[in-house]
């Protein structure tokens, strides 16, 4: 289980409510949760499935996001300069439902990562970034343990502390709460938060004197 990280209502309450300010004609009774209210506002840049994208934070450039996780991946690379989000089915429409073809297509997707990562660097200095993995359990068990460690094994060569979290693959006629499968990069005083299902798992700042990326980036227990 995840606790609920310290930081999240002052962020909440404080920095997000001038930032997701909803634009002029949209009803802001019938929003309710905070990654209803960031697509709203229209403050991110969304990223469609089977996509990566890279942003570099500025005043107009707040962030990225994705929804509809549901036994998919999303790869997360943040520093206080800039973020690389990916939002990675288990396999390309039309491939065979097995592993190898599973396997094949993350290696694809981590190509793109590494593209932009390495057209990027500048963004993303050694002991100033971290990477986020939100992966998938399905009735109680890693939905696809070997993809995970793909991920895994591709972004250590570039020397990335790591963290990975978990969210719950549900059946198709299982109910779907706001939020559910989202994950939202977001830049605001100087920090990274990392939103999974409109929590913050993450926390990515500049490193101190002496401190490393690992030290840097803060993250709610499981």
């Amino acid at each position: 289980m995840h606790k609920k990280a310290g930081a999240y209502s002052s962020f909440q309450g404080a920095s997000l409510t001038n930032l997701f300010r909803p634009r002029a004609g949209v009803v802001e009774l019938y929003i309710f949760t905070m990654f209803q209210k960031a697509k709203a506002a229209n403050k991110l840049e969304m990223v469609p499935m089977n996509r990566a994208k890279h942003i570099h934070f500025a005043p107009n450039k707040h962030g990225l996001a994705t929804e509809n996780l549901n036994s998919c991946t999303a790869v997360v690379i943040a520093s206080p300069l800039g973020a690389i989000l990916g939002h990675f089915s288990p396999r390309p429409e039309g491939a065979p439902a097995n592993e190898a073809a599973g396997d094949a297509h993350i290696q694809a997707k981590m190509n793109d990562i590494d593209a932009l990562l390495t057209a990027h660097k500048q963004d993303f200095p050694k002991g100033g970034s971290a990477g986020i993995i939100a992966y998938a359990v399905y009735r109680g068990a890693i939905a696809l343990p070997s993809q995970k460690k793909i991920i895994e094994s591709r972004l250590k060569k570039w020397e990335i502390p790591l963290k990975d979290f978990d969210y719950t693959a549900l059946d198709a006629d299982q109910p779907r709460p706001s939020g559910k499968g989202s994950v939202m990069v977001i830049y605001q005083g100087e920090k990274v938060y990392v939103f999974l299902e409109d929590k913050i798992r993450a926390v990515v700042s500049k490193p101190s004197t002496g401190s490393s990326a690992a030290e840097s980036s803060k993250a709610s227990s499981k």
